[in-house]
C-alpha cells in the first residue's frame, strides 16, 4: 500500500537525521525523494530513499546511473575521500519482474563514486538490515504502522513536517556559524568561493543542491 510506503520513508529519513546524523540535501517537490549524506572520518555515505517503483532491471538500471551523474556533477563532493559509497533504497511493493540481483552491489555508475548498492524494501524486510551493514548505521530502526488510514496520513504529516524543522534548523546553525566569525575570515571564505564559482562556471557550471 502506497501510503504505508510514504510513511516508512519518512521514519527512516528521520531516523537517518536524528539517530546518524546525516544531513538532509534535497528532495523532490513530491516528497517522493530524499537525498542525505554523512561525512565521517575519510568514508562519505550517500543515500537516496525513494518510493519509486521500476518494473524492469534496465530501469532500475537507467534510474541509478542517471540519479548518480547527477548527483556528481552538482554535488560538492569531498576532496581526498578513502571511500565514497551510493545507496539507493526503494521503497516500494514489488521488485523488477526480470533478473536484477547483480545490480544489488557493484562498482560506482559515476566518476568519484566507489561503490553502488541498491535495495527494494518491500517483500523483503531484510533489505533494511543489509542497508545498514553496508552503510555503517549503528542504530536499529524500529517503526510500527497503524492500519488506519486517517492516522496513517496523520503522521506521514508530522513526519514531514519535522524533516523540514531539522533541515531548516541545521542551515541556521550553518549561518550562525559564518556570522559569528571573524570578519576578515568571512571575506578569505567568500573570495575563495567566488574563486571557485568563476573556476565551475569556466569548466562548464557550478554545482548546486540538486533538486530531484
Amino acid at each position: 500500500m502506497y501510503i504505508k510506503n510514504q510513511l516508512i520513508q519518512k521514519k527512516l529519513v528521520l531516523h537517518l537525521m536524528e539517530k546518524e546524523e546525516f544531513e538532509l540535501l534535497s528532495f523532490s517537490n513530491t516528497r517522493e525523494e530524499y537525498l542525505l549524506w554523512k561525512k565521517e572520518k575519510r568514508k562519505t555515505d550517500i543515500v537516496r530513499v525513494s518510493l519509486n517503483q521500476y518494473d524492469w532491471k534496465r530501469d532500475l538500471a537507467s534510474s541509478v546511473e542517471t540519479f548518480e551523474k547527477r548527483a556528481v556533477q552538482q554535488l560538492r563532493l569531498p576532496f581526498l575521500q578513502e571511500r565514497i559509497s551510493f545507496h539507493h533504497m526503494f521503497i516500494c511493493e514489488n521488485q523488477p519482474v526480470d533478473d536484477w540481483e547483480e545490480l544489488i552491489s557493484s562498482s560506482g555508475r559515476a566518476n568519484k563514486i566507489d561503490q553502488s548498492y541498491i535495495y527494494i524494501y518491500g517483500k523483503d524486510k531484510e533489505e533494511i538490515d543489509r542497508f545498514y551493514q553496508q552503510s555503517n548505521v549503528s542504530s536499529s530502526f524500529l517503526f510500527s504502522v497503524p492500519e488506519n488510514l486517517l492516522e496513517l496520513e496523520y503522521q506521514i504529516e508530522l513526519l514531514k513536517q519535522r524533516i523540514t524543522q531539522l533541515h531548516k534548523e541545521a542551515e541556521k546553525e550553518i549561518l550562525a556559524m559564518f556570522s559569528k566569525g571573524k570578519p576578515r575570515y568571512s571575506y578569505v571564505l567568500l573570495a575563495i568561493n567566488i574563486l571557485v564559482f568563476l573556476f565551475l562556471e569556466y569548466a562548464g557550471g557550478a554545482p548546486l543542491i540538486p533538486k530531484f
